[in-house]
């Protein structure tokens, strides 16, 4: 049981990600204005959820938001 534990510890320590390997952002993207993003539901496929999204300032900020009722 003592060595459980600490081989345990071990494996987790090796599998957990290196913050300093991460993905470089991809060149040359800018992403579109939020303005151009569409809200859609499952209604396309015959779903009952509903919802709407807008953009919002926030400070200097600004996101678009959304919100809904979500069919499960």
């Amino acid at each position: 049981m003592r060595l459980l534990f600490p081989g345990l510890l071990a494996c987790l320590v090796c599998v957990m990600p290196d913050p300093s390997r991460a993905d470089p952002p991809v060149a040359g993207y800018t992403p579109p204005p939020l303005a151009a993003y569409r809200f859609f539901t499952d209604q396309v496929m015959g779903g009952v959820s509903t919802g709407a999204a807008r953009v919002e300032a926030a400070g200097e900020a600004t996101h678009l938001r959304l919100t809904g009722m979500v069919s499960t």
